[in-house]
């Protein structure tokens, strides 16, 4: 039981928070949610080691520039 806690805070929940967080720019324009994935990393660090806390902060970016990084393609495809 453990293992699933620490693997959903520690991997699932700031990646699901990363990608949420892309959701506040164009063309999608919830902008909001942006605000809320970055209140919620924080939330992730606040009792957290600094180990645990750079591993939080690290899954949050690459899922954030993961799902992002779309528009690169669109604008030199098209």
């Amino acid at each position: 039981m453990k293992v699933l806690r620490v693997i959903g805070l520690d991997l699932l929940l700031p990646a699901l928070l990363g990608a949420a967080a892309t959701l506040g720019f164009a063309p999608f324009g919830y902008y909001g949610l942006t605000c809320v994935a970055l209140v919620g990393l924080v939330a992730l660090w606040w009792k957290a080691s600094a180990r645990r806390a750079a591993l939080r902060g690290w899954i949050f970016g690459l899922a954030h520039f993961g799902t992002g990084i779309y528009w690169t393609f669109v604008s030199t495809y098209y």
